[in-house]
């Protein structure tokens, strides 16, 4: 036994190191991967690597770096031993450093009271040395984190970088030489929660800034005359005339947090004389404030030049105030491009009569819109004064395709929804080709003729609804009105009420009550059946559980269809979905049907229950994806000659699954023959080698398109085990294997001696890439690595 193990440790010691052989840039990646103490433990590895690490340009002392440090230490050890520590790292650190990336760690207040003399300057000492240290190293990124409530005055030789491209600092005191002119490389400047002291700063080659809740901004000059994204985003005060000069820029995110009145206000600053520096101008935020701000006086009606370029405009914390109504119009106006339109609305919205009759007067908004798209409105409240905006822009948007409402989910009484769902509003929207309708409760409401409104939206592609609103806009209609619909009566309805009342008492209670929602969801499904409907998108709310209408199966246009939560049930044999490309269901329960939907191209069954009831014939599938249903028919799925993209997961073990004796996975990967990504779960290998024994490798004609394997919940199980190695020999073009490891790892010795039988893999594999997620450093692990290293030329 002696005798062997000192051969192996001869023959891995003649062996060549092949990690430490890398390329630079392929080992700074590797150590990039790795937490910085980790990354700095390579030093004991060999005396190569404790070089490499000397050189290693990029340090990230964040956050969890600092929590490893505080472990178990008291706060006034905590700030030596730190401070000692990054000392070190930084003294004996050979070349240049091109990023820097600095957490600082909060220290206990108690630090500032002690009579040894340590205040808060004396803590930043060692992090003023840390950057004269930077300042002669080259550096390119630079980020430092202050988590302190003192701020860190910045020291002066911070700006004698001359190679930074980015600067990241937040909660400081900015303070820079009177005119710096030293960031002429710059690309980038982000500042948050910093105090300035009187600058000027010039930037020739920013393209980037961001200023957030900053203060004293009026003390700052700075000239960036190549400047292409501006965020101001809540600063102190509202200074754009250092701005105005930026012909270059292309995105302008402003927001202020207070009224205007706390503001310096220069006359010569509004939203003409901006956004007419701006010539490049596409994307537009700003905020409710900012609005009243720039409009302070009056509001034109367009502005004198035309923003030509900008085609997304966002307004946020809108209270639906005059002048900032007046104010997007005015925009939208002087705007031609525009294709997307974004509102947020504020927790109060104003709703005084000024703002009513402004929306309401005649020709409010003259002109049309005729690139408008897109339009989206966030914390959307029902109020009239949302629903007058929202009039105004289908008046004038002949070419509106989407509108998406979101409503808040959890309203106060103050700002609950209107009582009311105007969807007549929504008429004249004829070219309207996608719709999504979501309700956050079901509202007492008058009842809306829905089939108007689909008739009026003849170009309908996509409808998304909610059960709610289904419930909200059908009422119960009589057998005279479903005739008028063209629908044929409803016979069960019409049977007498004692009858009814009998079949409700031979079924549960619960069912019994859910049959209030069959009727006019049932009528809606029948009218869109009959409409052309090409994407489909059905869920109901978790406490109804309904069967899908047979209608649904009649859709002859349908391309893409989703249905969650459902009872299904298809004709015995059904050829219904001639035209369907993709099929996602989810949390389905499947009475027995056989399917045949011959140009389905993707396929997702997700949570379902009766698997086994579901029969499919897709002879052109080239995506299948299986996720924790309460059993596993592969077999149903053999013979698809053009399946590529394969995601099988199981959610129990293998002794709760049926195990079909036609099932074997040999079988199977021949009945695919175009495979070209493999995606599974660590109880999937259980259950395909399950009662047979894995072969050494697969016949040639098999799995010789298999490019990926990706294995997740991997136990390093005995039979896991060999499944991959057989993967592994028989896939030729296999170039990425992805492993991702379960919560318990099996150690047992039988895995160990497998992995270290000699030529077990007894050929070279083609592997380039290797990504192994949740590590843990056992035996098994570091053996089959050892094994992947020794038989991957090609591993890159």
């Amino acid at each position: 036994m002696i005798e062997e193990r000192s051969k192996r440790i001869a023959v891995e010691e003649a062996a060549e190191d092949r990690i430490s052989n890398l390329p630079q840039n392929v080992i700074d990646h590797i150590l990039d991967c790795m937490p910085i103490r980790d990354a700095a433990r390579t030093i004991a590895l060999s005396s190569k690597w404790r070089y490499i690490w000397a050189e290693y340009p990029n340090l990230v002392l964040n956050e969890q770096f600092a929590k490893e440090i505080k472990r178990n230490r008291c706060p006034l050890r905590f700030q030596v031993d730190y401070a000692n520590i990054v000392n070190g790292m930084l003294l004996q650190h050979i070349g240049a450093i091109s990023t820097f990336f600095l957490h600082f760690p909060e220290m206990s207040s108690i630090l500032f009271s002690l009579n040894s003399g340590i205040d808060k300057w004396n803590i930043y000492s060692n992090i003023d040395h840390w950057m004269l240290l930077l300042s002669r190293k080259g550096v390119r990124k630079l980020t430092l984190q202050n988590s302190n409530p003192n701020p860190y005055r910045t020291p002066p030789y911070l700006f004698s970088c001359p190679e930074l491209i980015y600067v990241n600092i937040s909660k400081c005191i900015f303070r820079a030489p009177i005119t710096s002119k030293c960031f002429a490389k710059l690309r980038a400047l982000v500042l948050k929660e910093v105090t300035f002291e009187p600058a000027v700063l010039i930037f020739p080659q920013l393209v980037r800034l961001t200023l957030s809740n900053c203060s004293s901004i009026h003390l700052l000059n700075i000239s960036t005359p190549l400047l292409e994204k501006l965020s101001l985003y809540d600063n102190d005060d509202f200074e754009l005339s250092s701005y105005m000069n930026c012909k270059f820029l292309k995105s302008a995110y402003i927001a202020r947090p207070n009224a205007v009145e706390h503001d310096r206000q220069d006359e010569t600053i509004n939203l003409t004389t901006i956004l007419g520096c701006w010539p490049l101008l596409s994307t537009l935020y700003l905020g409710g404030s900012t609005l009243k701000f720039l409009t302070a006086g009056t509001v034109p009606e367009r502005l004198p030049s035309t923003i030509k370029w900008l085609n997304k405009l966002v307004t946020f914390r809108i209270s639906y105030d005059v002048d900032e109504i007046a104010c997007i119009l005015c925009l939208l106006r002087s705007s031609p491009s525009v294709s997307r339109l974004e509102i947020s609305a504020r927790r109060i919205i104003n709703s005084d009569m000024k703002i009513l009759d402004y929306l309401g007067e005649p020709g409010v908004m003259e002109q049309c819109t005729d690139r408008l798209k897109t339009v989206k409105m966030k914390y959307y409240k029902g109020t009239i004064a949302e629903l007058l905006f929202v009039k105004v822009l289908l008046a004038s948007s002949p070419s509106l395709e989407r509108i998406c409402v979101e409503v808040k989910k959890k309203l106060a009484p103050s700002e609950s929804l209107n009582d009311d769902l105007e969807l007549s509003y929504y008429l004249n929207c004829t070219h309207l080709r996608v719709a999504s309708i979501w309700l956050s409760k079901v509202a007492e409401t008058k009842r809306i003729n829905f089939m108007k409104l689909l008739r009026s939206w003849s170009q309908i592609l996509a409808l998304f609804l909610d059960g709610y609103f289904l419930q909200v806009v059908m009422a119960a209609t009589s057998s005279k009105r479903i005739a008028m619909e063209g629908c044929a009566p409803d016979r069960i309805l019409s049977l007498p009420s004692n009858v009814i009342d009998r079949i409700l008492a031979c079924i549960p209670i619960r069912d019994a009550a859910r049959t209030k929602y069959l009727k006019d969801i049932d009528q809606q499904m029948l009218f869109l059946s009959r409409q052309g409907l090409r994407e489909l998108t059905l869920e109901f709310p978790k406490p109804i559980y309904c069967r899908i209408h047979s209608c649904i199966f009649s859709c002859p246009r349908v391309t893409k269809l989703n249905i969650f939560k459902c009872i299904s049930k298809a004709p015995t044999t059904y050829e219904g979905f001639r035209m369907l490309t993709d099929l996602y269901l989810e949390q389905i329960t499947f009475e027995l049907s056989v399917l045949s939907i011959p140009k389905l191209v993707t396929l997702s069954i997700i949570r379902c229950q009766g698997t086994h009831h579901f029969i499919i014939s897709a002879p052109k599938l080239t995506t299948l994806s299986l996720f924790d249903n309460d059993d596993l028919e592969l077999s149903y799925y053999m013979n698809l000659n053009n399946l590529q993209f394969v995601y099988i997961m199981l959610s129990n073990g293998v002794e709760h699954h049926r195990q079909d004796e036609r099932f074997n996975f040999m079988k199977l990967f021949k009945s695919w023959p175009q495979i070209r990504l493999l995606y599974l779960d660590g109880v999937f290998l259980k259950y395909a080698a399950a009662g047979c024994t894995i072969p050494e490798r697969l016949p040639t004609a098999m799995l010789r398109f298999l490019t990926y394997v990706g294995i997740f919940s991997f136990t390093y199980d005995l039979d896991q085990m060999a499944f991959i190695l057989c993967l592994l020999r028989s896939s030729n073009e296999l170039c990425q294997l992805v492993i991702s490891v379960d919560v318990i790892i099996h150690t047992d010795m039988e895995v160990v001696k497998y992995l270290e039988e000699p030529g077990l893999l007894k050929q070279s594999i083609g592997l380039k890439t290797v990504i192994m997620k949740g590590f843990r450093g056992s035996i098994a692990e570091l053996l089959f690595v050892k094994l992947l290293l020794a038989n991957s030329p090609s591993l890159s």
